[in-house]
């Protein structure tokens, strides 16, 4: 299928600290990030958003530009929320100072989707904030949410200063089950490389991916291996449809590229 959406114009950079993603990010993280926007887009046409923990608001007014019926975008930042009154003033969209480990201000049932992406592991009270999303939920509605993968190679020896409580898919899993019957799972990881597709049929049962593990090392698998993140679709009525697909962002590898020859002299 064709598609072609845009992001909101974000105005003036803000610095990149290493957590708190923004469109003007030149690392592959900022990808990780988008798709998982990418992919709440079939999940909020029509509907009444929460992004929760919406940061610098891209995410939140993404969402605004192509479908949804409201979106509010919460951050416990009052800075950040400032900026991002200012720098994506669009209709359907509003920005509100708010604690993620605190109740909301919001009605019991009165949103459609919740976007949650990767603040779980932030939060030390986990329970409380589900509880929380699922009370603010319509019966029907859909929480997406994302977190990092607590056994994802190189986790032990470089733990995350700002995470609280980081979790295996097993304890995700558990959290999530009291509040949501229905939960469809992806994994999500960084690809760097090369694709080869059907012209006719796009990917194929045959898929094959290669994946290097040293200078002159590689494995063959059938799908990719250690996942880095996983998103989960959770609801009460019946399962979300969730896709699965790349993201390919050639203008972030051309940088990475143009960094390691001006690296090299």
């Amino acid at each position: 299928m064709a598609r072609r959406i845009r992001l909101a114009k974000p105005g003036a950079e803000i610095p990149f600290t290493g957590e708190r993603a923004t469109p003007f990010v030149t690392e592959p993280l900022l990808a990780e990030h988008l798709h998982r926007y990418f992919t709440a887009l079939d999940l909020c046409a029509g509907r009444k958003v929460l992004d929760i923990a919406c940061g610098e608001g891209y995410g939140a007014a993404l969402m605004a530009l192509n479908g949804a019926a409201a979106v509010t975008g919460i951050d416990i930042d009052a800075a950040t929320i400032e900026r991002a009154r200012r720098v994506y003033s669009l209709p359907r969209l509003r920005f509100e100072t708010g604690d993620a480990q605190q109740p909301l201000a919001l009605a019991t049932g009165s949103v459609d989707l919740v976007t949650c992406f990767e603040t779980i592991e932030h939060v030390v009270a986990q329970e409380a904030l589900l509880a929380e999303l699922a009370r603010i939920l319509a019966p029907d509605g859909v929480l997406l949410i994302s977190t990092p993968d607590r056994e994802r190679a190189g986790a032990e020896t470089s733990p995350n200063p700002f995470h609280e409580r980081e979790l295996s898919l097993a304890e995700f899993r558990a959290l999530l089950a009291p509040h949501f019957p229905h939960l469809t799972l992806r994994h999500q990881r960084q690809l760097t490389g090369s694709v080869l597709s059907d012209p006719e049929a796009g990917f194929t049962a045959e898929q094959v991916f290669w994946e290097r593990e040293g200078f002159l090392e590689f494995s063959a698998a059938a799908r990719p291996s250690a996942p880095r993140f996983f998103l989960i679709a959770a609801s009460r009525v019946a399962p979300v449809a969730l896709p699965t697909g790349l993201l390919h962002d050639g203008r972030i590898l051309a940088s990475l590229r143009k960094a390691l020859r001006a690296a090299r002299g």
